[in-house]
């Protein structure tokens, strides 16, 4: 008994943490939607006053954005913040040649574009940690986990991290066959393993439901 009781309390404490991160990831979240919607409202008002040459973004002569190519890595620095990306060469050649040979016009419509599905991506992903919020809220609060509502959250979860995953792939899919433009949105495996699990685990919780159902049942007949 006592060692089921100390189970039970750090499954509460663990689910607590846990919607507690949840919670914090939504707000961060948020705020980058926020910044990425504001940018792309704020960039092409001052189309006017940008230039790009040698891999950099400038606006009234002040760097914003600027590409360097660094051990296969790709740095880009954004209003002086640095940030690493994997890419291969020819990815980065593909990116340099937009910044460098083509207009102004298909750059900002690149910028906008990538924006567009980042900000898509961010609704869905959102989404996703709203139903692991109430997941975890729920399993905090509750005397079992093993509850229809949280089978349910569960597999939206799953939904939404498959859109995660898909709408920057249709979106990107549709921008390159319009503009003849690749941006290079990829899946990889780990995201797949990661969905996999999520759905195996709504059928636990569903099984294991489904026998404190049958036990509950049978208590009552007796």
């Amino acid at each position: 008994m006592e060692e089921e009781k100390n189970y039970v309390k750090k499954m509460k404490g663990l689910s607590k943490a846990l919607s507690i991160i949840s919670k914090i990831c939504k707000v961060f979240i948020i705020i980058g939607g926020c910044a990425i919607v504001f940018a792309m409202i704020v960039i092409p008002l001052l189309f006017k006053k940008i230039t790009v040459k040698d891999n950099e973004l400038k606006i009234n002569d002040e760097s914003v954005l600027t590409l360097i190519e660094k051990d296969d890595k790709m740095q880009i620095t954004l209003f002086g913040t640095s940030i690493l990306a994997d890419t291969s060469k020819e990815e980065f050649e593909e990116i340099e040649k937009i910044f460098n040979e083509e207009s102004k016009g298909k750059l900002l419509t690149y910028i906008e574009a990538t924006m567009c599905i980042a900000v898509a991506t961010i609704v869905v992903v959102y989404m996703a940690l709203h139903y692991i919020d109430k997941l975890f809220t729920n399993i905090m609060n509750e005397k079992s986990p093993f509850t229809m509502d949280n089978v349910n959250y569960i597999r939206r979860c799953g939904y939404y991290l498959i859109a995660a995953v898909a709408v920057p792939l249709v979106l990107g899919g549709i921008f390159e066959i319009i503009t003849k433009t690749e941006l290079m949105f990829n899946w990889n495996l780990v995201e797949v393993i990661l969905i996999l699990v999520i759905f195996t685990m709504s059928y636990v919780f569903e099984y294991g439901y489904n026998i404190e159902n049958k036990e509950t049942t049978s208590k009552k007949v007796k």
